[in-house]
């Protein structure tokens, strides 16, 4: 995996890191993944390095 994600949320993690997506072949729209927080405000309830669940609301294809 190994991919950076943009994040909205309220939680304070700006960026994170996809380490592994719950399902067989990567991750889709609705599908749970795995992640590292890479970058955090500074006063949100998530610190950088802390493992976080997540899921997949938008994605883009390149083409």
């Amino acid at each position: 995996m190994r991919f950076v994600l943009k994040v909205v949320d309220n939680l304070g993690a700006t960026k994170v890191m996809c380490i592994q997506a719950l399902k067989w072949k990567g991750a889709r729209l609705g599908d749970t993944i795995v992640a590292s927080v890479k970058e955090a405000h500074p006063n949100g309830k998530v610190k950088e390095g802390k493992v976080v669940y997540g899921v997949v609301v938008l994605a883009a294809m390149r083409n």
